[in-house]
């Protein structure tokens, strides 16, 4: 469990930059819904969420980092709550890095031990 929104997304970061897919998933819900960043399927069971984090795990030095002055909360209730920003996926290819920036939102039951119940995650368009 978790004493507020901003521990349980430190916790995602740091599963997904270890690349700890097994603690990752149990994060999420058993009916938890992922909008992933790095594809264009509706992930709706574990099954497909792992196969998601699997496949990102098979990218050279990935990374996630959150762009601190982009997070906000909202509390539903004194349980539920939406966190949201910015974070920035970083993939080390060849000689040079690939930084990619999105936007997230995942909104928790922290009474849950997967509190995860759902995750939006889409890339930001790029500017010229």
């Amino acid at each position: 469990m978790y004493d507020n929104p901003r521990a349980a997304l430190d916790q995602w970061i740091h599963l997904v930059n270890t690349l700890a897919v097994d603690e990752l998933l149990a994060l999420y819900d058993d009916d938890a819904v992922l909008f992933p960043t790095f594809s264009d399927a509706l992930l709706t069971n574990k099954q497909a969420i792992r196969g998601y984090f699997e496949e990102l795990g098979g990218q050279p030095s990935i990374e996630v980092s959150v762009n601190e002055g982009s997070v906000t909360t909202q509390s539903l209730s004194d349980q539920i709550h939406v966190i949201g920003g910015t974070y920035g996926w970083r993939f080390d290819q060849a000689d040079d890095a690939l930084v990619l920036q999105a936007r997230f939102t995942f909104v928790l039951n922290l009474a849950r031990s997967s509190p995860i119940l759902h995750h939006h995650s889409s890339q930001l368009p790029h500017k010229p």
